[in-house]
């Protein structure tokens, strides 16, 4: 309770890490390098370099670490940037997920339905959801390539390639 999450002095040895002996999670080699390249300066990218470490998000590292040390915006689609704003236009978190789907017009328990097929890397039903996808947004009457974006951070959020096209 006593202490100030937003003291720079926290940050300071992370922000030019040069010992991870002891750090919990960011002495992991993977995590190790993503805080290197974030150079996290407050709590929000010290979650975020945590979430970078794990398989289907190491692909947006630089692109993050582009946009906390640059101020450097890719955003996916407009359609999303009010949910991913905060992470650059990278999908990092779950909650994302499940805001991005229930934005096409999923409901909450859609969207966390979704959210756990993703999280236990169930493919077979991953793959149920592109047609879902796809039939949400012609009834609520977006662009396809809203679907196509959604599409495809479920894709990676599972952490799988389809050997197809990322088109809904």
């Amino acid at each position: 309770e006593d202490i100030d999450l937003d003291d720079e002095f926290i940050y300071q040895n992370l922000y030019d890490l040069k010992q991870r002996h002891g750090l919990f999670q960011i002495e992991a080699d993977a995590n190790y390098e993503v805080c290197r390249k974030v150079k996290p300066k407050n709590l929000e990218e010290l979650s975020a370099v945590l979430a970078l470490g794990r398989p289907g998000a190491m692909q947006f590292i630089d692109q993050f670490a582009d946009y906390t040390n640059n101020g450097v915006y890719e955003a996916i689609h407009p359609f999303f940037d009010d949910i991913l704003k905060d992470t650059g236009g990278v999908a990092l978190y779950q909650e994302q997920l499940m805001k991005m789907a229930n934005k096409i017009g999923f409901t909450l328990d859609e969207a966390e339905l979704l959210r756990r097929i993703v999280g236990k890397k169930k493919i077979k039903e991953v793959r149920k959801w592109k047609k879902k996808i796809r039939d949400k947004v012609k009834e609520n009457r977006l662009s396809s390539d809203v679907g196509d974006v959604l599409w495809k951070v479920l894709e990676d959020s599972a952490n799988y390639s389809f050997n197809k096209s990322h088109s809904i």
